[in-house]
C-alpha cells in the first residue's frame, strides 16, 4: 500500500509542476509585450520586432503561450522593462527598497513595475483578441503564484548578520547587467 502511496504523491507531484510551468510560460509570454513596448520607447526596432515575432509564434504555436515554441526553436528571450526604459532616458536608481511579496527592487524600478503594470491591464490581448480577460480573479491569483514561484528567495536562509547587505549588493549587480544589456 505504501508503494502505491509513493507512486501517486509522485504522480499528483509531476502534474502539479507540470502545470505550474504552463502557468509560468503563460505569463511570460504574456510579458513580451511589454518588452516591445520598452524596446520601441528606446528606439530598440529589431530587439520590439523580435519581442514580436516570439509572442506570436508562443500564442499560436505554443496554445497561447502555454508552451515556449520559440525557445525550442532558438529564438532569443529579450527582456526590457519600464524601469530600464527610464534609466535608458537618464533616471537614477533612486534608493534601494524591500518590497512586501516584490522583494528587493529601486524606487526607479518599483514605479516601473506599476508602470508596466497598467500599461498591462490596459492593453489586455487576450481580452481584445476576445479570448478572456486576464484580469479577472482566478487569473490574477495564478500571476501571484507564478511570482511567488519565481522568487527563488526567501530571507534568513543565508544565517548571515550581513543578508541585507548582501541582497542588496547581489541586487545591485544583477540590475546592473540587465542596464549593461539593455544598451545593446
Amino acid at each position: 500500500v505504501s508503494h502505491h502511496l509513493t507512486s501517486y504523491r509522485g504522480f499528483i507531484a509531476s502534474w502539479y509542476i507540470y502545470f505550474i510551468d504552463r502557468v509560468s510560460n503563460f505569463f511570460k509570454n504574456a510579458k513580451v509585450l511589454n518588452t516591445m513596448a520598452n524596446s520601441a520607447f528606446q528606439f530598440k526596432g529589431r530587439k520590439s520586432m523580435r519581442a514580436l515575432g516570439r509572442f506570436t509564434i508562443n500564442t499560436i504555436l505554443g496554445l497561447g503561450g502555454l508552451f515556449d515554441v520559440a525557445s525550442k526553436m532558438g529564438m532569443p528571450k529579450p527582456h526590457e522593462d519600464f524601469g530600464l526604459t527610464l534609466a535608458y532616458y537618464g533616471v537614477g536608481r533612486g534608493p534601494y527598497l524591500v518590497l512586501p511579496i516584490l522583494g528587493p527592487t529601486y524606487l526607479r524600478d518599483a514605479f516601473g513595475m506599476g508602470v508596466d503594470s497598467v500599461v498591462a491591464g490596459k492593453t489586455d490581448i487576450y481580452k481584445r483578441m476576445d479570448l478572456f480577460s486576464s484580469s479577472n480573479a482566478g487569473l490574477t491569483v495564478l500571476r501571484g503564484v507564478d511570482m511567488r514561484k519565481n522568487i527563488d528567495f526567501h530571507y534568513h536562509q543565508t544565517n548571515s548578520p550581513f543578508e541585507y547587505e548582501y541582497v542588496r549588493f547581489l541586487y545591485s549587480k544583477y540590475r546592473g547587467i540587465q542596464e549593461a544589456a539593455s544598451k545593446q
